[in-house]
């Protein structure tokens, strides 16, 4: 039994570390990315660093922004078939 209890305990950390990566670098990548750079055209005459949640607020609207204008976008062009 000890044995299975160190394997449940190893597969869990594999899982919640793999996990932890995606969201690290889904979060990092995808959301805080883009929004750190819009931002900094805005700060690009300054000493100053954008904050983390600034960047991370202006980088979900920027993904609404694209995820409306997709969708508007397949509207306009594939009008559905009735």
């Amino acid at each position: 039994m000890p044995l299975d209890d160190i394997g449940e305990g190893l597969v869990k950390a594999i899982f919640r570390f793999i996990w932890f990566v995606l969201i690290d670098i889904g979060l990092d990548i995808l959301i805080k990315g883009p929004g750190y750079l819009l931002l900094m055209y805005r700060y690009r005459n300054s000493d100053e660093e954008p904050g983390e949640v600034s960047c991370i607020l202006i980088g979900i609207v920027f993904w609404l922004i694209v995820a409306t204008l997709a969708y508007s976008y397949f509207q306009f062009c594939c009008p559905a078939t009735s």
